[in-house]
């Protein structure tokens, strides 16, 4: 399988990729473009004492601020753009399309 074994009853995916593309302007608008890729895994139930083959998966996530001053800025974030159905560990299905809105204070 497309796997690391730990142990029996614990592994995690053989391919993880992460990228991250991010650029602040001078006017103090920033963004990072999340692309986080998982390769098929395979998880341990201990309830039923099975092993389950999780699906691979791609997250897509962006993120935006904006600099208010030196001290302050207001930021939106939408996970799972492409609205992905996938679980991190069996029977735990994520979040699919969803946002964040904030502001974020340095004191």
């Amino acid at each position: 399988g497309n796997y690391i074994n730990i142990d029996n009853n614990l592994t995690f995916p053989e391919n993880s990729i992460f990228l991250d593309f991010y650029k602040e302007l001078s006017i103090g608008f920033a963004y990072h473009l999340r692309i986080n890729m998982i390769s098929e895994r395979y998880d341990y139930n201990y309830e039923y004492g099975i092993t389950k083959t999780l699906k691979d998966f791609y997250n897509v996530s962006l993120f935006v601020s904006q600099k208010f001053k030196a001290n302050s800025s207001v930021f939106v974030e939408i996970n799972n753009f492409l609205d992905s159905y996938y679980e991190t560990f069996h029977g735990f299905p994520q979040n699919g399309l969803n946002f964040k809105v904030g502001i974020n204070l340095i004191f």
